[in-house]
């Protein structure tokens, strides 16, 4: 690896060898858009100073004619392939001196750059010299197409006028071919600028009235559009004069079948085909056989594009005609096609007979462009329609605006109006126009998108509109800005919607701030009351453990009296029973008021249980509860015959004695309160236990649940006893409510303050439905 002294020698070396040979060195930094040059690359350029210039300071340098290529080539910079190669040539300002610029595009991390060198370039006359042969059978020359300047050897005067010292024109030079060969010319012209490249054998009269044949061969200077043409020419052989078309057509031959171009030579009254290349029989689709026939016979099928027509007006009026663009379809598909443009020039032969000369020229890609700009137009147009915009384009030299029909009416413009820039401004709110003319020149500063949005008052109506224009702004091939076109959308309501939505959210922001402090008094309330609750909490744990003390007490100490005074009856009643009258009365009376006692204590111990207790939810089977009920309550059934009827019951998340002391409750009430006859018999009670789904939409409006559900299990048990009034609902899930006395219904009348909290614990609601004397229906609810 070099040392970096060595590396350091290298490049002065390097340097040294570039001045020497006269070479400058420069590069393009796009980001910046400079171009950064070393002395000599300045004094190349025509001048000194800076070695940083800007792009539009370094096109100050160049020819104005060559400016659009220096622009066209950097312009594509971006999209050229890192590696690739880079040339220009164009001319100094002030000195017309050739210079080339050749470099390389070099990829950096995010972005690119261009380096390379620049030369001077041998001028087009220079090049001619250095060209010219000494001998008189070989011509050189450029034609400049934009400047119609040539440059020409004296072999090359010489072998088009006979006069070596000969001073031509473009167009002078063009008057030496022959008459006979100008529609060659024009035809090998035409496939110059079709292909780039053209080889014809034209014949030429010199000064002194002898005809000439040459070889000539064109080709473009580079394979993008030509600004220059190269001729050379050669002696062919002296040539007399003809009036035959036996001499044209072999002039014409190397021309015809060797352009790319469909061509053809059609002659006669019989319009038959004597020429023609591969190209016009693929595009005829047909083939070789066609040559020596007539046209009006073997291209019958062509009558539709009008071919046959066209050939017969050129052979009548004997004038040169251009078709209209016509599809061809493709042979094997119906669908493709390509566009062909068809000129006829007839060609004079002094035999009589009208010779037409056709090209055919592919213009599928000129058609296509324009239907797609036809069709970019209307979608354009549609989308601007659709989206209801309004177009405007501003002539930056005249300060004009073009308003599209929509424009003139948000304005109130008519449609003959002038519309100025000045006048534009007056129709803005004044407010808004600083801003407008800020939003322009900051586009121009920065070269981007014009958007900006303002208001403006009708100069009719006054009324006003808020508009949101954006807008671009082009530029010419010096650079200079010259229009700015665009679009404007009518958002007045969207801006009013806006501002109507703000204004509510601003309200709104006002209220949440007052809701804001409510809520902040009402957590602290909520706080306190937070406390009040555990406090009762509190309480209601102390008087949970008081209860549970109570159930003790009640089960053991209460209950031991009570079997003792039933004990000390028995014994009394046996004692007295031979003699007793009224005492055995009053001995059952105390024994049956001991027994109720006793009842009482064991259902209120069974209720302070449910209601202090927390179960457990698992899995139960109700089918298997309601087993075990039957069983409990068999003597019962059996004594009463009841009939009981059940549909087949769910499983659900419970507490499984709970659940059995809530349907046995249900149940025995079912039995106990049956009806009786008009001769006071008791009917056989017939109970019915049912099952359903009820969702929670269905349920009745007095039926709250504990827990919310989508869905429930309802269970409803029916039986056909007293029933009860149903403005009593409430109170008979109280404890120690009876509608009934205690001779008619034995009870405690705690048995269904029972069945509401084992319901409660669930989650679930109780209520019924009675008719007295027609009995009653008890439906439980579950959350499923």
């Amino acid at each position: 690896m070099p040392t970096p002294t060595e590396l350091y020698s290298e490049i002065k070396r390097l340097q040294l060898a570039l001045q020497v040979a006269g070479i400058g060195t420069w590069s393009y930094e796009p980001t910046t858009q400079e171009i950064v040059c070393n002395d000599l690359a300045q004094s190349l350029l025509g001048y000194s100073g800076e070695d940083r210039i800007s792009f539009l300071q370094f096109l100050a340098c160049i020819h104005t004619e060559d400016h659009h290529q220096i622009i066209q080539r950097f312009h594509f910079i971006p999209n050229t392939p890192a590696d690739s190669a880079f040339e220009v040539q164009f001319r100094t300002k002030d000195t017309f001196q050739w210079r080339r610029m050749k470099g390389k595009i070099l990829t950096l991390e995010n972005s690119f750059e261009l380096t390379g060198i620049i030369e001077e370039m041998a001028q087009p006359s220079q090049k001619l010299a250095e060209l010219a042969f000494q001998n008189q059978e070989v011509g050189f020359c450029i034609v400049n197409l934009k400047s119609n300047a040539i440059e020409y050897s004296p072999s090359y005067a010489w072998l088009m006028t006979g006069n070596a010292a000969a001073q031509l024109s473009r167009f002078a030079f063009v008057q030496y071919f022959h008459p006979e060969d100008e529609l060659l010319r024009q035809a090998a012209y035409s496939t110059l600028m079709e292909t780039g490249q053209v080889y014809f054998e034209p014949r030429v009269v010199w000064d002194d009235g002898s005809i000439h044949r040459i070889r000539a061969r064109c080709a473009y200077d580079t394979e993008t559009k030509p600004d220059y043409f190269k001729l050379i020419i050669t002696s062919y052989k002296e040539a007399p004069v003809s009036h035959g078309s036996a001499d044209l057509y072999p002039r014409f031959q190397t021309l015809i079948t060797a352009s790319p171009i469909a061509m053809g030579l059609v002659s006669g009254e019989d319009m038959t085909l004597e020429i023609a290349n591969e190209a016009l029989f693929k595009l005829l689709q047909k083939g070789r056989e066609l040559i020596g026939k007539s046209c009006l016979e073997s291209l019958t099928d062509w009558a539709e594009h009008d071919f046959i027509q066209d050939l017969r007006r050129v052979h009548q009026r004997k004038e040169a005609y251009t078709s209209a663009e016509l599809p061809v379809y493709e042979p094997s598909d119906s669908i493709a096609k390509r566009y062909y443009q068809f000129h006829y020039t007839p060609v004079a032969t002094g035999t009589g007979h009208t010779t037409t000369l056709i090209v055919a020229v592919d213009v599928t890609d000129v058609v296509v462009q324009r239907q797609n700009a036809i069709e970019a137009q209307a979608t354009l147009m549609g989308a601007v329609e659709l989206a209801q915009l309004g177009t405007w384009e501003l002539d930056l030299k005249t300060d004009e605006i073009i308003f599209s029909d929509r424009m003139r009416q948000w304005y109130g413009f008519d449609s003959e109006k002038v519309i100025t820039l000045e006048a534009f401004f007056e129709s803005v709110r004044e407010s808004d126009v600083p801003r407008l003319k800020e939003a322009l020149a900051g586009a121009f500063l920065l070269q981007s998108i014009y958007d900006v949005e303002y208001t403006l008052e009708n100069v009719h109506t006054h009324t006003e509109r808020i508009l949101h224009a954006q807008g671009k702004i082009f530029y010419d091939a010096k650079n200079e800005p010259y229009k700015v076109s665009g679009t404007a959308q009518d958002v007045t309501k969207q801006r009013k919607l806006q501002f109507a939505l703000e204004s509510q959210i601003q309200a709104r922001t006002e209220e949440l701030a007052v809701a804001n402090g409510e809520l902040i008094h009402t957590n602290e309330k909520l706080a306190r009351t937070i406390d009040e609750l555990a406090e009762l909490n509190l309480h209601l744990m102390r008087s949970n453990e008081s209860l549970e003390q109570f159930a003790y007490i009640a089960s053991h100490d209460l209950q031991e009296p009570l079997r003792k005074i039933q004990q000390f009856g028995d014994l009394l009643k046996k004692k007295f029973q031979p003699t007793a009258k009224d005492e055995l009365l009053y001995l059952n009376r105390m024994q049956d008021a001991a027994k109720r006692m006793s009842l009482l204590i064991h259902d209120l111990l069974n209720f302070s249980k449910i209601s202090s207790r927390t179960i457990t939810l698992l899995p139960v089977c109700l089918n298997e509860v309601f087993q075990q009920i039957r069983d409990n309550l068999s003597i019962v059934i059996e004594e009463s015959g009841a009939q009981l009827q059940q549909t087949p019951l769910p499983s659900i998340q419970g507490d499984a004695s709970q659940l059995r002391q809530l349907f046995q409750n249900l149940l025995s009430n079912a039995l106990k309160f049956s009806s009786r006859d008009t001769l006071g018999n008791a009917t056989i009670p017939n109970i019915q236990i049912q099952y359903q789904i009820t969702k929670v939409t269905d349920l009745p409006l007095t039926v709250k649940p504990i827990v919310q559900t989508p869905r429930y299990h309802q269970i409803d048990i029916q039986d056909n006893g007293i029933g009860f009034d149903e403005q009593y609902l409430d109170r008979i899930f109280q404890v120690f409510q009876r509608l009934h006395g205690k001779n008619e219904f034995a009870g405690t009348g705690v048995g269904l303050a029972i069945c509401l909290n084992v319901v409660n614990n669930h989650g679930g609601a109780i209520t019924a439905h009675s008719v007295v004397g027609k009995g009653s229906i008890f439906t439980v609810y579950f959350p499923a």
